[in-house]
C-alpha cells in the first residue's frame, strides 16, 4: 500500500479510537472539552498507527550543472595574416568572449586549432594548418556534455572536410584579414579524359593583381616559361602526347613584390590512360539532367543508354549487354521498382566500380547500405556562389566512406570501399542547371572525370590504395589509404613500406618526410608494377594558400549543426544570442531519493507532544 493509503487508514484507526473513548464518559464534560481530548488522542494513535506502516516518501533528485560552452579558437597563420589583426589583439579579443560567456554563468572548455586540436588558450599565430572539419569531430567526441561549440576561425580548411553530423550545434565566428590584392593560381582544368598520343590542353585561370607576370610550366621532357600581361585572367597550355600512366605537372606563377608566394604554385598528377571506358547509363526518366550528364560522359568515352520504361520494362534490353573489365555502370535516378531491384543486386554485386548520381528515388534499406549509407536524410537546397540552387542529401555514412572535395561547401559526393570493390556516388539533383555557368560546368566537368579515372584505375589493378591528397607539407603525416590484396607490396622512396589494419578493414601506410621535394611510390606484386604515384611536399605552407575569411564554408558547418554564424565585429553580441539558444542548465544526474518517516524523531517527538498534552489535560478535567 502506498503512503497515501496507509494514511488514510492511520487516520481511521485514529477517530475510531477517539470515539469508543470519549462517546460515553461517566463524567460529564463540555462539549468543547470532549472534543478536544478526542482529537488529540485521534491525531496520537494516527500517528502511531501511520509509524507501524514503515512508510516512506520517493521523489526524484535532479541535479544539474551551468551549460557548458567549447571554444575552438583558430591558431594558424592565415588568422592574423598581415597586419589587419595582430596576434596580441585577436587573443583580447578571445579573452573578452570567454570572460564575458563566464560571466553569464557558462563553463567554457578551451581548445586550440592547428595542426591538431589540443586543450589550451594560448594563442601564438603560428599553426601550419587548420583542419576544421577533423578538429571539430575530436572537439564533439571528447565533449559530449557541451550544449554547444563556438569556432572562431577564418573558415580556410585545409584538411579533408568531412561530414560533419552533431547533436551539439556549432556556432562559427568569421574572423581574418581583409588581404591586400595578391597574384594567385586559382584552378587548373583538365580535359575529361587523357589518352596517350593526343595532345593535352590545360586551362589555367589565375590572377596577376593587376601587374606582368611570368607563368612557369615544368612537364615530363621539358618546360616552358609564358609572359602574361597584367589584365590576363585565362592562359590555354598545350603539352605535347604523353604515354600511358601517372606524370606531374607543375605551374609557378611569377609576380614582382607579390604578398603571398604561397598560393602561386600548382602541381597536378595527370593520368593518361591507354584505353578508352565504356558507360552504361541507367536512368529513371529521360531529363535534362540525363542529356547533361550523357553529354559530359562521351567527351570521355562511349555511352550506352538503358532508360526505365513506363510502367515496366526498359529502352535497351539488359540481357544484351556485352561488359567489359573497363566498363563503366553509371545509375542516375535508377527507380526502384521490383523489376529494377534485380538489376541493382546483380550490379551491387557483380561491378568492382560503379558511379551512382542519386536525387529524390528512395531506396530500400540494405541497398542504402549497399551505397556506404546508414542513414538518408531529406534534399537540402544549396545556391552555388550566386548561381543556381542544386540539391544534395544528409545522412549518416558508412566508416568506410570518403568526402569528395571540389570546392563547394556541401557534401556533394563521396566514394565508399566494400572489400576489394569500390563505389563512387554524387548525392542530389539540379545538375543540369550548371550548363549557364562556365566555371561551375568546368568543375563539375573535373569531378565525373575524377571519379572515372579513379574507377578505371582501381577495375585495371583491382586496388585503390592512394594518399588522402597530393601535396603535403614538411613534417606532415602523409597517409596512403584504402584497399590492398594480399601479396601486393607497398614502396615508397626506393624501399618496402610498413602497412596495417585499420579498424574498418581497410590497409593504411603512414610516412612523415622533412624536405620539401617530390616522392614516388609503388603498388608492386612480385616484380611487376601494377600501380604508382607521386606524393609533393611543399615548402610553401597550405595555410597560407588561401587568404581571407571564407563565410561560405563557416555558414555550412553552422546551418548543418543547427547553429550560427557571426563576424568578429559583431562578436560583443554573441554571448547573449549564444545563451538564448542553448539551455540554461544542463542536467548531471537525475536519481530517485527514498526518505523513511519512520525514521524521524520528529514523529516520535509528535506522538509523545499529543500524548503527554491529552494525560495533563484529562487530569485537569478530573479525568484518569
Amino acid at each position: 500500500m502506498n503512503v497515501w493509503g496507509w494514511g488514510v487508514v492511520a487516520v481511521g484507526v485514529g477517530a475510531a479510537a477517539a470515539w469508543w473513548s470519549y462517546s460515553r464518559l461517566a463524567v460529564q464534560l463540555p462539549r468543547a472539552w470532549r472534543y478536544g481530548l478526542g482529537a488529540l488522542r485521534a491525531l496520537a494513535i494516527a500517528a502511531l498507527v501511520f509509524l507501524l506502516g514503515e512508510p516512506a516518501w520517493s521523489r526524484k533528485v535532479a541535479r544539474t550543472l551551468p551549460p557548458r560552452v567549447v571554444v575552438v579558437a583558430d591558431n594558424s597563420q592565415s588568422v592574423v595574416w598581415g597586419d589587419c589583426l595582430t596576434v596580441a589583439a585577436y587573443q583580447q579579443g578571445v579573452r573578452a568572449l570567454v570572460q564575458a560567456l563566464r560571466q553569464r554563468g557558462v563553463e567554457v572548455i578551451e581548445y586550440l586549432l592547428e595542426e591538431r586540436v589540443r586543450r589550451g588558450d594560448s594563442l601564438t599565430g603560428q599553426g601550419q594548418a587548420s583542419p576544421l572539419a577533423e578538429g571539430l569531430a575530436t572537439v564533439l567526441q571528447q565533449e559530449p556534455q557541451a550544449a554547444a561549440v563556438l569556432l572562431i576561425s577564418d573558415g580556410r580548411e585545409t584538411g579533408e572536410p568531412l561530414p560533419l553530423s552533431s547533436a551539439v550545434p556549432v556556432w562559427t565566428l568569421a574572423v581574418g584579414p581583409t588581404p591586400p590584392p595578391d597574384a594567385v593560381l586559382e584552378s587548373v582544368e583538365v580535359p575529361p579524359w587523357l589518352r596517350e598520343k593526343q595532345p593535352i590542353q590545360l586551362r589555367v585561370r589565375l590572377h596577376t593583381a593587376g601587374s606582368p607576370a611570368v607563368l612557369t610550366v615544368t612537364f615530363p621532357g621539358g618546360r616552358q616559361r609564358l609572359p602574361l600581361l597584367a589584365s590576363e585572367r585565362t592562359v590555354l597550355l598545350n603539352l605535347s602526347p604523353l604515354p600511358a600512366g601517372l606524370h606531374k605537372v607543375q605551374l609557378q606563377l611569377e609576380v614582382a613584390g607579390d604578398p603571398n608566394p604561397a598560393n602561386n604554385v600548382h602541381t597536378l598528377i595527370l593520368s593518361v590512360a591507354s584505353d578508352q571506358p565504356t558507360f552504361y547509363l541507367w536512368a529513371g526518366e529521360i531529363t535534362p539532367d540525363i542529356a547533361f550528364l550523357r553529354r559530359l560522359l562521351e567527351k570521355i568515352g562511349p555511352v550506352r543508354l538503358i532508360a526505365a520504361r513506363k510502367p515496366s520494362g526498359y529502352t535497351l534490353n539488359p540481357e544484351t549487354l556485352i561488359t567489359t573489365p573497363h566498363s563503366v555502370h553509371v545509375l542516375y535516378n535508377f527507380p526502384a521498382r521490383p523489376e529494377d531491384e534485380v538489376w541493382l543486386n546483380r550490379l551491387f554485386r557483380e561491378n568492382r566500380f560503379l558511379l551512382a548520381i542519386w536525387g529524390a528515388v528512395t531506396l530500400h534499406p540494405e541497398q542504402l547500405r549497399e551505397l556506404g549509407w546508414e542513414e538518408i536524410g531529406p534534399l537540402l537546397p544549396y545556391t552555388l556562389f550566386g548561381g543556381p540552387t542544386v540539391y544534395a542529401h544528409t545522412g549518416h555514412f558508412a566508416a568506410t566512406v570518403r568526402p569528395i572535395e571540389i570546392g563547394w561547401p556541401f557534401p556533394i559526393g563521396y566514394k565508399y570501399y566494400r572489400g576489394n570493390k569500390l563505389l563512387t556516388a554524387i548525392t542530389g539533383e539540379g545538375w543540369w542547371q550548371l550548363r549557364a555557368y562556365p566555371t561551375l560546368l568546368a568543375q563539375w566537368d573535373s569531378l565525373i572525370s575524377a571519379l572515372v579515372q579513379e574507377g578505371l584505375l582501381f577495375q585495371r589493378s583491382q586496388l585503390a590504395f592512394a594518399p588522402r591528397r597530393l601535396v603535403f607539407a614538411p613534417g606532415e603525416a602523409i597517409t596512403w589509404r584504402g584497399y590492398l590484396p594480399p601479396g601486393t607490396a607497398f614502396y615508397f622512396q626506393g624501399r618496402q613500406w610498413p602497412v596495417q589494419t585499420a579498424p574498418d578493414g581497410l590497409t593504411e601506410a603512414v610516412a612523415v618526410v622533412d624536405s620539401a621535394g617530390t616522392y614516388t611510390y609503388a603498388l608492386r606484386r612480385g616484380d611487376s608494377v601494377v600501380a604508382a604515384g607521386y606524393v609533393v611536399v611543399s615548402a610553401f605552407s597550405r595555410e597560407l594558400r588561401r587568404l581571407g575569411r571564407d563565410t561560405t564554408y563557416l555558414a555550412y558547418l553552422a546551418r548543418t549543426t543547427g547553429g550560427k554564424m557571426l563576424l568578429w565585429e559583431a562578436r560583443h553580441t554573441l554571448p547573449a544570442a549564444l545563451l538564448e539558444a542553448v539551455p540554461a542548465q544542463r542536467l548531471l544526474s537525475l536519481q530517485h531519493e527514498t526518505i523513511p518517516f519512520h525514521e524521524w524523531g520528529l514523529w516520535l517527538g509528535l506522538i509523545l507532544f499529543l500524548l503527554c498534552a491529552e494525560w495533563l489535560l484529562r487530569r485537569y478535567v478530573g479525568l484518569y
